[in-house]
């Protein structure tokens, strides 16, 4: 009874049978679920791998090697390393002189150490550079004759020397400065040669030439301060020769020798305000003029940045500074008058009264001041998040602006409190004789005259001194020494580089390859169909070859059978223990309801259909029962052939010229295995399939024999025997190793489905284990199978 017939039966269950044959139950009721397509299979990957390993193996070994010999084909590049230290501090020239000497560091720079930061633009600057590109263009050789890389016009067998400027630029791409750690002033400098003694020399000449560099600059800065007191001090010693030509021209022609007491005290007052307003004045040049560069600088940045700087100022600063200077003007005069308050200011209460609301005034001033100053910070984000680097220098010109300003608005406040002061202790020279008030002002003009002098000369020479003590500001910590071994090319580096790359190179091709693979080339692969997997039949070609010399046909006895006949030629092997275990799983699978009609159909055409039918009727024969293999692919008929039996009369014969089922029917040199050809050629093969006559025939043969072996034309491209498929109990699809394509396989089967043909499963033929894919466990299996087959048999042979 036919397995469609069972009531029970669904091999359309979900669409497809899930799961590996077990030889017990084929009714769905062993299957496993579907692969989901979107995981990663983690083991086949590795199989897959393992596989192509030895395409990795070479593209690993080609990447590494490419590496080395791409390291080795460059130029080596050495790396000379040296440090120095650089002060952030360099302190003030604090011996200068009371607070013009503070004027002058803090206008002219004079005695402020650079930032680091600072500093190191310095050493990267053009200017700086070119002194060093002028030593090397000095001495252009290095000591074996050679010149330096760094002078190369082009080639480094070219005489030829570069220009000034290339060099500068070279260095320049090839030299680093920068702190060694945030915690220290220690600066780092490195510089990059394809020569180990230029790279020693150019950072050991940047450590020294840095050195007087920086030097020459403080000394220069120093010179400027220097003039500018000069010119002050020329001009003050006119004036005071003038003072004193003028009291003494005078003295003689009216005869005054001495002024009175309150002369006196009037011209020393005034003496005293006009020298605190002289030196108001110095300072007021001083501080415009530095508050002019950091505008310039300021504008350079961005132009009418410096207006919103200055808009810093408000009118309460300067009502406190008016009043600070106004009682810092009283302190001055009180001293003026009673000297012994420098030594003993508590001796006065007023004089300590005074002090005291100065103090007060200058603590509101700092704390409005630093309010103003913070007020800055958000537009010096929005400067920030604009200019990229621009913070630090803001920052720093920001500071020293509003200090200036600041000190500027004091300078300003103070001066207006001297000439009020002056102008009213002027007024008192109308209350003195006339013979007197001449001379009172002679003598308070040279007096102040005399003072403003000796404190510009003062000043003067103690610069001069300052200048000569100024040194640079670098101080070598590590000279440069010859490197050993070059940094670069790192040749570890890119090996490991060509090794990585080599692996992605091989395993890119193996999934590439893998992808591009349309054929059935693993065992996995068919069994991912869902249906059971009834036998795996070896490459017999191999075999063929070294025993029948590759040919299709050989003899046996008086028969001439196909040498793909292997259960008949050699029943001993794992082929024909393939073909026992298809036996075994046809037969068990459904004890009680048997296949005994069965069709072999495949996707295409050489696919070992027929050669799976023949050795499946032998090993059927071999366990005892009677089998009749029937041929219906009537457009290439092969059963006939596989036996060594006539074509004709078959099939064809039968339904046409109404032969008689005895005269077709021929037997084999198999016992229990008859054949029933396809005969003679038809023009209609199409139709033969349709025929309620074949159908007859199949029924008949099926009463007579235990099996009854349909071999059909590939369905996958011929569809003649489609109501044939209907009426058969079960088919096997077959594909052959690396042979058959996945897409052809499937759509057979859903040509089969849509017929609602019962697929009882399939075999894979001519399967190499050593060139599958798939699951490494699987194709091992079989392979490790067929050895032991082999070696179980030859230790039973002897």
């Amino acid at each position: 009874m036919s397995s469609n017939n069972d009531p029970n039966y669904n091999p359309f269950s979900n669409g497809h049978y899930r799961g590996e044959f077990s030889g017990t139950n084929m009714n769905g009721n062993n299957h496993s679920q579907v692969p989901d397509d979107d995981e990663i299979d983690l083991k086949k990957l590795f199989v897959t791998l393992l596989r192509y390993k030895w395409i990795i193996a070479v593209c690993l070994i080609a990447g590494t090697a490419a590496g080395y010999f791409y390291a080795a084909s460059q130029i080596p590049i050495f790396r000379g390393e040296g440090s120095m230290m650089i002060s952030e501090d360099r302190g003030r020239i604090g011996s200068a002189g009371g607070d013009l000497g503070e004027m002058l560091s803090t206008s002219f720079g004079i005695g402020q150490g650079s930032r680091v930061h600072n500093e190191l633009e310095v050493i990267r600057s053009r200017r700086f550079l070119g002194e060093i590109a002028d030593i090397l263009l000095e001495e252009p050789h290095q000591s074996d004759g050679t010149v330096w890389p760094v002078l190369w016009e082009e080639y480094p067998d070219d005489d030829t020397i570069a220009d000034r400027l290339t060099v500068i630029n070279r260095m320049r791409e090839r030299m680093e400065a920068g702190l060694k750690d945030r915690d220290t002033d220690v600066v780092q400098i490195t510089f990059e040669s394809p020569s180990r003694e230029e790279s020693k020399h150019v950072v050991n000449s940047i450590l020294d030439q840095y050195y007087d560099f920086s030097t020459r600059q403080n000394r220069r800065q120093a010179r400027s301060a220097i003039e500018f007191l000069d010119q002050e001090e020329r001009q003050l010693r006119e004036r005071l020769k003038e003072s004193e030509n003028q009291l003494r021209d005078f003295m003689n022609r009216e005869g005054v020798v001495k002024l009175d007491a309150q002369s006196e005290r009037l011209v020393h007052t005034l003496t005293e305000l006009e020298g605190e307003r002289k030196s108001v004045e110095i300072e007021r040049v001083a501080v415009n003029s530095a508050i002019d560069n950091y505008e310039a600088e300021l504008d350079a940045i961005r132009p009418g940045l410096a207006d919103q700087f200055a808009a810093g100022r408000s009118q309460r600063l300067s009502r406190l500074q008016f009043q600070l200077a106004e009682l810092e003007t009283e302190k001055m005069l009180m001293v003026s008058k009673n000297p012994g308050l420098r030594d003993e200011p508590e001796s006065e209460p007023s004089f300590v009264r005074l002090r005291d609301q100065a103090r007060e005034l200058q603590d509101e001033i700092r704390a409005l001041t630093t309010e103003l100053v913070d007020q800055d910070e958000r537009f010096l984000g929005f400067l920030d998040s604009q200019g990229g680097g621009l913070t630090s220098r803001l920052t720093d010109l920001r500071q020293e602006l509003m200090t200036l300003q600041i000190e500027q608005n004091q300078l300003d406040a103070q001066a207006m409190v001297l000439d009020e002061r002056i102008t009213q202790e002027e007024q008192f020279f109308d209350r003195i004789p006339d013979n007197m008030v001449e001379m009172a002002r002679l003598e308070r003009d040279m007096k102040v005259s005399e003072q403003l002098f000796l404190t510009v000369a003062q000043q003067s020479a103690e610069l001069g001194v300052w200048e000569q003590t100024q040194m640079g500001f670098g101080r070598v910590v590590d000279y440069s020494v010859l490197p050993l071994y070059p940094v670069s090319p790192r040749t570890p580096i890119l090996i490991i580089i060509g090794f990585m790359l080599g692996g992605i190179a091989g395993v890119g091709y193996t999934f590439l390859r893998e992808m591009s693979i349309t054929e059935i080339n693993s065992i996995d692969k068919l069994k991912d169909r869902g249906f059971p997997l009834l036998a795996v039949i070896p490459d017999i070609r191999p075999l063929i070859k070294k025993h029948y010399n590759g040919k299709p046909l050989t003899k046996v006895g008086e028969h001439t059978v196909s040498t793909d006949l292997v259960t008949l030629l050699d029943s001993i092997s794992p082929t024909s223990e393939a073909y026992r275990r298809l036996q075994s799983n046809l037969i068990y699978s459904q004890p009680d309801n048997p296949y005994r009609v069965v069709c072999v159909s495949s996707a295409n055409k050489s696919e070992g259909k027929t050669t799976v039918m023949a050795n499946m009727a032998v090993t059927l024969a071999e366990s005892g029962k009677s089998v009749v293999l029937i041929d219906c692919d009537f457009r290439r008929p092969r059963i006939h052939r596989e036996y060594g039996v006539e074509g004709s009369p078959g099939v064809v014969e039968y339904l046409f010229d109404e032969q008689p089922l005895e005269t077709i029917v021929k037997p084999t040199l198999v016992d229990g295995v008859d054949v029933l050809p396809a005969g003679k050629k038809t023009p209609n093969p199409s139709g033969l399939a349709r025929s309620a006559k074949l159908a007859g025939l199949i029924d008949t043969l099926k009463s007579r024999y235990d099996y009854v072996l349909v071999d059909a034309p590939p369905y996958g491209i011929i569809t003649d025997a489609a109501p044939l498929m209907s009426k058969v109990d079960g088919i096997i699809l077959v594909a052959r190793f690396n042979q058959t394509r996945l897409a052809d396989f499937d759509q057979t089967i859903e040509n089969l489905q849509s017929i609602r043909a019962n697929i009882i499963g399939t075999v894979m033929m001519a399967f190499d284990p050593k060139k599958a894919s798939g699951y490494y466990y699987t194709s091992t299996y079989y392979k490790y199978a067929y050895t032991s087959y082999n070696a179980y048999v030859e230790d039973e042979k002897q």
